[in-house]
C-alpha cells in the first residue's frame, strides 16, 4: 500500500510538472503579442528613450530652426514629452488580424498655442510699451519654452491601432503612426 501511494505520488508529481512545463512553454497569446510590443513602442516614448528624442529632434530641426530662437531642441522635446503616459485598454484578435485601443495622455498643443499666443501678445505689448527686448528671437524663444513648460496634459479619445500577423510576428499597420498623429494634435 504505501509503495502504491509513493508511486501514485510520483506520478501527479510527474503529471504536474508536465502540466506547468507546456504551461510555461506554451507561446504568449496573440493578445499578449500585440499587447508587448505596442507596451515596448510606447515605453520609448514615455521613458524619454535617446533614439526617440533624437527622432524627433531630427524632425524639429528639419521643420523650424529653433536654435534661431535660443531654443535647444532637445530640452524642447522633453518638455513636451514631459507627462507623457499611456494605457492599453483593449486588445482584439480576429484570425490573423487585431485591434489594439490606447489612451494617451500628453501635453496638450491646443493648450500650447494659446499659451504661445497669450505669451507673443505680453511680449508685444511690452514692446509697444518700449520694453524692447535687446534680443527679440531669444525673447520669442522664452515665451515658447515657458509655454510649453506650462501646458496642460490632456489625454486622447480612445485610438484604434490596426495590427496583422505577418510572417508570425504581429505589426502595426500602415495607417498606425497617421492615426497616432491626428489624435495627438487633436488634443
Amino acid at each position: 500500500m504505501r509503495k502504491l501511494l509513493t508511486v501514485f505520488t510520483v506520478v501527479i508529481a510527474v503529471a504536474f510538472s508536465a502540466l506547468c512545463l507546456g504551461a510555461c512553454n506554451q507561446a504568449p497569446s496573440a493578445e499578449q503579442q500585440i499587447r508587448s510590443s505596442l507596451s515596448q513602442e510606447l515605453d520609448t516614448v514615455k521613458n524619454l528613450d535617446p533614439s526617440i528624442v533624437e527622432a524627433m529632434e531630427q524632425g524639429l530641426m528639419s521643420s523650424a530652426d529653433l536654435t534661431e530662437y535660443g531654443i535647444d531642441t532637445q530640452e524642447f522635446v522633453k518638455s513636451y514629452l514631459e507627462g507623457f503616459n499611456y494605457t492599453i485598454d483593449n486588445i482584439t484578435v480576429d484570425g490573423d488580424s487585431g485591434e489594439a485601443t490606447i489612451t494617451i495622455t500628453c501635453k496638450s498643443l491646443s493648450d500650447f498655442q494659446t499659451k504661445m499666443q497669450e505669451g507673443a501678445a505680453a511680449l508685444v505689448e511690452d514692446m509697444t510699451n518700449g520694453n524692447i527686448p535687446e534680443d527679440t528671437n531669444a525673447a520669442v524663444g522664452e515665451v515658447a519654452m515657458e509655454a510649453l513648460q506650462q501646458t496642460e496634459l490632456a489625454q486622447t479619445e480612445p485610438i484604434t491601432i490596426d495590427y496583422n500577423l505577418v510572417n508570425g510576428t504581429w505589426q502595426p499597420s500602415l495607417s498606425a503612426s497617421s492615426v497616432l498623429s491626428i489624435a495627438l494634435t487633436e488634443l
